[in-house]
């Protein structure tokens, strides 16, 4: 396997760099110990990454100099085939989802654990096929290439998992999205009502669902300090948790500031979840200084990668909500 045509002097996308991690989330993928290993052949200080192990892969293939991180991805991938993940394919949806985002920027990887950049998978390692041995390329020294053209567009056809950014516009866009529905319906039709957290919640799946296959909503959570929680919407295709919250009279600032705290704990603790969305859907006006609630709530919590929104609500709302 070799990763000489892989542009190495730019960053590794945020789309491999996901899929790779998630392999090792929770307690899949090597030990730790391989993770070490292929920092140091990278050149990084092992010891300077700390949190579990997908928050050290993910952190240390977004290293700088950006051919650190592309080695450390090659030395990944070693031992991924190297210790049978590949054969007989015990993680096979993490491991499609994987050759797809290294797809998506001019790779190959095959079934068989075969990594190449820039040429055909045939022509650097040969093709593996059902009833032949798979044979592996040497490792080869990685060479920092000329600059590369950019990555083409994806075709419609193409495995695609939208980026973390079109995730929060998303989310922003749920009111505007709904206005049809909520303002101009058409002569003799009545307009519909998103008044409370359950007709949010619903706006929100109709909207996830145009980008995400697989939507698992309302997943109950462990309790927590007494306290159980219901899970909005876990996408599974991103490890991405998103939670709604609505606000009402006397319902603001520190009501829903404590419960993103409380339920930060509770899913940093699911298997399932790398990264946490909070959604508060401004419907009463109670949050003050927005940018401000923001900022606070939008820290990452023990490596776990965690975005707080408030959007403002648009509508009038009804007398009582």
């Amino acid at each position: 396997m070799s990763i000489v045509g892989a542009p190495v002097a730019q960053a590794i996308p945020r789309e491999i760099v996901g899929a790779i991690s998630a392999i090792f989330t929770g307690g899949a993928g090597p030990s730790g110990q391989y993770i070490d290993s292929a920092m140091e052949a990278a050149g990084l200080d092992s010891a300077a990454y700390t949190g579990n192990k997908a928050v050290r892969v993910r952190d240390g293939l977004s290293a700088r100099p950006p051919q650190r991180g592309w080695t450390m991805l090659d030395e990944l991938v070693h031992v991924l085939r190297d210790h049978g993940y590949f054969d007989p394919r015990p993680l096979p949806g993490d491991m499609v989802r994987l050759q797809s985002a290294i797809g998506m920027f001019g790779g190959r990887l095959t079934d068989g654990g075969h990594m190449t950049w820039g040429t055909s998978v045939g022509d650097a390692i040969g093709q593996p096929m059902e009833g032949r041995p798979t044979v592996s390329a040497p490792r080869m020294t990685l060479t920092i290439p000329e600059a590369a053209p950019p990555p083409p567009l994806a075709q419609p056809a193409d495995p695609t998992i939208p980026s973390h950014e079109r995730l929060l516009w998303l989310l922003e866009r749920v009111p505007q999205s709904f206005s049809a529905l909520v303002q101009r319906r058409r002569q003799g039709h009545t307009a519909l009502t998103l008044a409370d957290e359950y007709d949010l919640q619903d706006a929100t799946e109709t909207a996830l669902r145009l980008l995400y296959d697989d939507i698992r909503p309302e997943e109950r959570n462990p309790s927590y300090a007494g306290r159980s929680s219901t899970q909005d919407f876990l996408l599974y295709e991103v490890k991405t948790m998103v939670e709604i919250k609505v606000t009402r009279p006397g319902r603001g600032n520190v009501a829903i500031r404590d419960e993103i705290i409380i339920d930060s704990e509770i899913y940093r603790a699911h298997p399932d979840v790398e990264r946490m969305v909070f959604v508060v859907y401004d419907i009463a006006a109670t949050i003050r200084n927005p940018s401000g609630f923001e900022q606070a709530l939008s820290t990452p919590i023990d490596g776990y990668a965690r975005d707080t929104l408030v959007v403002p609500w648009p509508y009038p709302v009804a007398p009582g909500t």
